[in-house]
């Protein structure tokens, strides 16, 4: 499977390094074109780094905390590249300002070519937005981090679940071919043969880490490498066993069929690997929960018969339950996220091609583990897809989702293989709250 990604940043705001940044947009309605070069001071904090935002060609960070930064273009893909670029509208470049404390007194001061300004913390609360040089500029707050990875590896797909102060993620790691890097620069010349070409990449593994007692333990390898995997995902049962769950391709005849795999951790080592399917038609994209007895929920893209939908299956101390279907429809289903709330429910909502375009449905189980009716949470002739949901401590649940123009992302779509074939770079997202299974009736 190729990847397209480079190494993985973790967001770790427990960390005293990198303790808050501050992402600043420069050029907001500019000319193509216009200089934004410029360098960051603290003032009642230090600048711990500064990093690119959207930087394109000829824009780099200089030391002593500077930047050389240039308004360009919207980037575009394929064929609207070349069609649409010239007359496409600049985009706001940027820098993220990090900073060592996230004191309300902690401020930057920032130079550019086009003004100079400061701005504290205190002047930009989570969430908001603070415009400076006439609108020119926009601030906001983003969190610290710190960068688990650094091998020629490719990291992708992290998960992340908590219990008892322990903080677990599984990822997958693809290892290129020895000489893959190399084998990028562009040729100047014709070589003699192809042979160095051919040569296989090492393939996928699923990888897990704890963060505890104030550091992190080392990578426990939770598949054999070499494997063509998709997307773990993890969760932690009332025991505090880490179950790490991934798709794996193992088929031999030439057409993919991803399988869905679960192992458990204890005592930092990996246990005995469980299939949790078996039949024709790729199991993809799991999500885990654990629930308020501490039963860990796996919900996935199940493909069956050309047509994909939504399965659950619960666990059975260490071993998981004949898998459920979630979705009713004879649509494709895609994307399914996960969450479970602290009396017993567990959600699952997804998004559906049932209606002709992309709409976003959810259902609810009890304890008991029986499903609810399904209900449309955004089914409109709208683009809705890619939920994400999680519960307060009320109980309400509340679900975000991308929200685009009727039609968009319309497509065939690409039966028994890991992808949803849609792009989702220019999607609105919009939230919304929705009440307790038992309080709908």
């Amino acid at each position: 499977m190729k990847r397209l990604t480079t190494l993985v940043f973790l967001a770790a705001p427990l960390l005293a390094q990198n303790a808050v940044g501050i992402r600043i947009l420069m050029g907001i309605d500019g000319k193509v074109g216009d200089r934004w070069d410029g360098s960051a001071t603290g003032d009642g904090a230090r600048v711990t780094s500064v990093e690119p935002w959207r930087f394109d060609t000829d824009d780099e960070i200089l030391p002593n905390n500077s930047w050389k930064a240039t308004l360009h273009r919207i980037r575009l893909f394929g064929g609207a590249q070349a069609q649409l670029q010239p007359a496409a509208p600049p985009i706001a470049n940027g820098v993220l300002v990090f900073l060592d404390s996230s004191g309300d007194n902690a401020a930057v001061r920032i130079h550019t070519a086009q003004g100079d300004f400061r701005v504290a913390l205190r002047d930009i609360p989570w969430g908001t937005f603070k415009a400076e040089l006439g609108g020119k500029v926009l601030i906001d707050r983003v969190t610290g981090y710190l960068q688990l990875t650094s091998s020629p590896a490719e990291q992708d797909y992290p998960s992340a679940a908590s219990k008892d102060g322990s903080l677990w993620i599984a990822y997958l790691e693809f290892t290129h071919a020895r000489d893959a890097q190399e084998l990028q620069i562009p040729l100047k010349e014709a070589p003699a043969n192809f042979d160095r070409y051919s040569e296989k990449p090492v393939g996928d593994q699923v990888i897990a880490r704890r963060f505890s007692n104030g550091s992190w333990d080392q990578p426990i390898a939770i598949s054999d490498p070499g494997g063509d995997l998709w997307r773990p995902t993890i969760a932690v049962d009332g025991g505090g066993r880490a179950w790490v769950f991934w798709s794996a391709n193992k088929s031999t005849s030439g057409v993919a069929n991803y399988d869905l795999y679960a192992r458990p951790i204890e005592n930092s080592m990996p246990g005995k690997t469980i299939q949790l399917t078996t039949e024709a038609g790729s199991d993809v994209d799991p999500v885990a929960a654990t629930d308020s007895t501490g039963r860990v929920w796996v919900a996935w893209q199940a493909w069956r018969n050309g047509r994909a939908q939504i399965l659950s299956t619960t666990q059975n101390g260490a071993q998981f339950g004949k898998p459920v279907v979630v979705s009713s429809s004879n649509g494709n289903e895609w994307n399914p996220a996960i969450a479970a709330d602290k009396n017993g429910r567990v959600s699952v909502a997804w998004d559906s091609y049932r209606n002709g375009n992309y709409d976003v449905y959810l259902r609810t189980a009890v304890r008991s583990g029986a499903w609810g009716k399904e209900m449309a949470v955004a089914a409109s002739e709208l683009y809705e897809a890619y939920p994400s949901i999680a519960y307060d401590p009320t109980g309400r649940l509340w679900i975000a989702y991308e929200e685009g123009a009727p039609g968009w992302a319309r497509q065939p779509s690409r039966a028994g293989f890991p992808t949803t074939g849609r792009t989702h770079d220019d999607q609105l997202v919009r939230s919304s709250s929705r009440a307790s299974a038992d309080e709908r009736g």
